[in-house]
Formats: structure tokens, C-alpha cells, sequence
């Protein structure tokens, strides 16, 4: 059955397997046509389909950034240091430092000086060139009798500053594409979104900006906290004290002394009185029984 039914329509059969092969050929023509068609005309067409997809979704997701490594700066460390030191003289030395900072071509970022109970202090905030800073703090030591306490410490920020300055860098970057996409946007909605995204790039732009400058700051500039102390000054003492102001203080306080004990009289006899009537009175009664 099998074979009588090959044998009676292998005309038909070789005939459709003849139609698969010229379907089959006819397809793949068409399909590389096209391929051929897309590359040759694909390019302009790509781009401008992204400028257009840019100008129209940039408020959802805007471009990518370049990738930037930015500037590899070298080691970048910020130095502090605090002192506490005991000083013969705290308006002496603290005028002393001041001059020795302005001639290391440093700042003084603050300074207060304090008297309590006889007592001179002082608090200082300094800055100074970072290659300056242990042979300033060398000098700070050598002004005092003695170091009360000390403390310093190096951060590296080498990498942070690196990624810092690359950040700067992908936003700029990325704010001269949207003044690019901005020359060739024509649709209003385009234009007020590049518009925003501008604004906002910008705005992150000098926010870094801000941030990497108190870096610069901080690394060119060491910072160094000194509290100075002294016991009371002998030559002061000396030379305000005289006979005369201590008789005459004696006297003022002997005077305070008497007003003191009358006005206590004064008091005794207005809260008093009353408790004498009471007195008086139980004596006479006592003596009537």
C-alpha cells in the first residue's frame, strides 16, 4: 500500500517539495535585501532617532555620563594637630604666635584670650602652609614651659579627591550634551526639559565645585588648635600691689563688716518684738498666779 501510493503521486510530491525550496530561496533573498537596506541607510537613521528619543525623554532618563577618570592627583592628605600648652605669659606668647604664623604664610582662623580668678587663657584656631606643618608645630612646643597635651593626625583623601574631580568632570561634560541637544531641539516640551536638566546639572556642578575648593583648603592649608595657660601672674601682682589700696580696702571691709552686723540689729528687732510681747506677757501671767 505503502509503495503503490509513493509511486502514484511522486509527480505531486516532487512537485511541492520543489515549491518549499523556491519559498525557502525567495525569503532569504528578501531577508538580506532588507539587511542591506537597513545598513546602507541605518546610521543616519539611528542617530537621528536618539536625538529625538534625547530631546523627548529627558526628564525620565537622561543621557549617560562620558566616563571620565579625571585629573590622578597626587597624594592629597589633610593634616590637623591640638595643643595644650602651659605658658609663662598668655598675652605674650599669644601675640608671639600670631607674628610667627603671618610670617609662615599662614592665617590665624580665630583667637580668644580669657581671664578667670587672676588667670589668663587663650584659644587659637591656626593655619598653615601643609609643608610647614611639623616644623610649626615644633615651634608651638618650644614656646611653652611644658606640653600639657598633644595630638595630631594625617587623613588621606587621595582617592576621594580623584573621584571628586572625576564627578566634576562627567557633569560638565554631560551639561555641553544638553547645550548641544538644545541648539537642535524644536519642540517646546524639548526645550523647557533640557532647559531643567541644564538647571539641575548646573546646580550639581557648583555644589562639587564648593566641596572639592574646602578640600583645597584643607589640604594646602593644615589646621592647628593651641589652648595656652598660665598660673597667675607674679608680675602683675606685684606690680599692683601698695600699702595704701590694702588699708584702704582693709577699711572698706571693716565698714562692710559694721553695716553687715546693723543691718542683722535692724532685722533682730523687727522680727523680734513681736516674740518679746509674747515673753512679757507669760511672765506676767505666771507671776499673777
Amino acid at each position: 500500500m505503502r509503495t503503490n501510493f509513493f509511486e502514484e503521486h511522486r509527480k505531486l510530491i516532487g512537485i511541492l517539495i520543489l515549491a518549499l525550496l523556491a519559498g525557502l530561496w525567495l525569503f532569504k533573498s528578501n531577508s538580506e535585501r532588507m539587511v542591506s537596506s537597513t545598513e546602507s541607510s541605518g546610521e543616519g537613521y539611528y542617530q537621528d532617532s536618539m536625538m529625538a528619543t534625547k530631546s523627548m525623554d529627558l526628564s525620565v532618563a537622561p543621557m549617560a555620563d562620558q566616563s571620565f577618570n579625571g585629573a590622578q592627583y597626587g597624594e592629597q592628605v589633610i593634616k590637623t594637630a591640638s595643643l595644650s600648652l602651659h605658658v609663662d605669659d598668655v598675652r605674650k606668647q599669644s601675640d608671639a604666635i600670631k607674628a610667627m604664623i603671618q610670617g609662615l604664610a599662614g592665617y590665624v582662623d580665630d583667637s580668644n584670650i580669657n581671664r578667670y580668678d587672676g588667670n589668663y587663657s587663650a584659644n587659637m584656631t591656626l593655619r598653615v602652609p601643609s609643608d610647614k606643618f611639623d616644623s610649626t608645630v615644633a615651634a608651638l612646643k618650644d614656646l611653652a614651659v611644658y606640653v600639657n597635651n598633644e595630638y595630631s593626625n594625617s587623613e588621606d583623601v587621595t582617592q576621594y579627591y580623584n573621584d571628586l574631580d572625576s564627578k566634576i568632570k562627567n557633569r560638565e561634560a554631560l551639561e555641553l550634551q544638553y547645550l548641544e541637544v538644545l541648539k537642535k531641539a524644536n519642540d517646546v516640551d524639548a526645550i523647557v526639559s533640557i532647559t531643567k536638566a541644564l538647571a539641575d546639572v548646573r546646580s550639581e556642578i557648583e555644589s562639587l565645585q564648593i566641596e572639592k575648593k574646602g578640600y583645597d583648603n584643607r589640604i594646602q592649608y593644615s589646621s592647628i588648635s593651641v589652648n595656652l595657660e598660665e598660673d597667675a601672674s607674679v608680675s602683675d601682682t606685684a606690680s599692683t600691689w601698695s600699702v595704701v589700696s590694702t588699708v584702704k580696702q582693709a577699711f572698706s571691709d571693716w565698714v562692710v563688716f559694721l553695716q553687715t552686723l546693723l543691718d542683722k540689729g535692724v532685722y533682730a528687732l523687727v522680727y523680734g518684738w513681736p516674740l518679746l510681747l509674747v515673753y512679757l506677757g507669760w511672765r506676767i501671767y505666771r507671776r499673777r498666779r
